[in-house]
């Protein structure tokens, strides 16, 4: 198997274990999602793979989305964990909490064509995990590496102050991903600014162009007004 390949292997495999599967797999995990290393390493390796503690370094700090974290536990035993994205109920990673000064104004979430009609009337839900994932702007603009997929189709701007002073917690994880549970887990679509087809910029929201669409001009922090209509830039993986 070719070298990039292997890592990504190994990377999706211990994402997969950490942000959802250590109870499954019986993998002891802290309340702060932290595992023992060697135990991750034992069970990526269960099916005959080879990987070692020098692989896993390489894929933590390859990973362009810093999607897991390594430590060395005050006990001196080496730990990983993924940043984000959990679906245990039990684990609850520190993150920052964030209020209407601290917040950017605006967020996205990405998203695909075919999910866009049920998001429109419902909203966007948690899933099954704890939270709704955003990104600050579109991934490889300012600084950005994390908080959504890049072969989402479609892009959903929210008003992330609006939601704070509705009452809705917010957090941002250590990459930089924006989270929020939502209402009973939920985003509603009141709180939504806009949704933009990804190829083309057409907004799915809002119709029009004109004086007003002209007049609104983009917001703060890269996002697009209600009624503009601005390509999107193509996103970095």
């Amino acid at each position: 198997m070719p070298k990039r390949d292997r890592g990504d292997e190994l990377g999706r495999s211990l994402v997969q274990l950490l942000r959802h599967g250590a109870h499954e797999a019986n993998v002891p995990i802290d309340d702060e999602g932290w595992v023992a290393l060697d135990a991750a390493l034992a069970h990526v390796n269960r099916r005959g793979k080879s990987f070692t503690v020098a692989d896993v370094e390489q894929s933590v700090a390859a990973c362009a989305k810093q999607r897991m974290a390594l430590r060395t536990s005050p006990a001196g035993a080496r730990q990983i964990r993924a940043n984000q994205g959990h679906s245990m109920k039990d684990v609850h990673v520190e993150m920052k909490r964030l209020d209407a000064a601290s917040a950017p104004e605006a967020v996205v979430h990405g998203t695909y064509r075919a999910a866009w009609a049920t998001i429109r009337e419902a909203g966007l839900s948690r899933m099954a995990r704890q939270h709704v994932h955003f990104a600050r702007d579109l991934p490889g603009e300012s600084g950005v590496i994390s908080g959504m997929r890049s072969s989402c189709q479609v892009l959903v701007w929210v008003d992330l102050r609006a939601c704070i002073e509705a009452g809705m917690e917010v957090f941002e994880s250590s990459n930089g991903v924006i989270l929020t549970p939502g209402f009973d887990g939920v985003v509603p679509p009141r709180f939504f600014r806009d949704a933009q087809e990804r190829s083309s910029g057409r907004s799915l929201m809002h119709g029009g162009g004109g004086e007003a669409d002209a007049a609104a001009g983009p917001l703060p922090g890269g996002a697009p007004s209600a009624t503009a209509h601005c390509p999107i830039p193509e996103m970095q993986t």
